[in-house]
């Protein structure tokens, strides 16, 4: 399914982590970051405007880890679901508890 939701040509950015080019690149880019660990996931928003996505929330990893994201998304045109580039913004924030109390 997801080898139809992106271009030949499409580029997913990980900020601060990583970057892929080509459908191949960031279906496999994806699947080896994401695939089967994710056990709960919550979709807080999602913004459209015509060739252009956002959707913010957050995740649990099956071992626990807890993610909030936003994925930026720019389509190939409007009203088509083909995603062209994508960008996710991802933070680890079962860890921040520890960072804010300055351990």
């Amino acid at each position: 399914m997801l080898e139809t939701t992106f271009t030949n040509n499409s580029n997913w950015i990980l900020v601060g982590q990583e970057s892929a080019t080509g459908k191949k690149e960031v279906l496999e880019a994806i699947l080896d970051r994401f695939n089967g660990e994710i056990a709960e996931i919550e979709v807080q928003q999602i913004i459209t405007h015509g060739s252009t996505a956002a959707a913010h929330g957050s995740f649990k990893t099956a071992e626990g880890s807890e993610f909030s994201f936003c994925h930026l998304y720019q389509f190939v045109s409007a009203g088509k679901n083909v995603i062209k580039e994508m960008t996710t913004y991802l933070i680890m924030t079962n860890r921040l508890g520890a960072y804010n109390e300055g351990v």
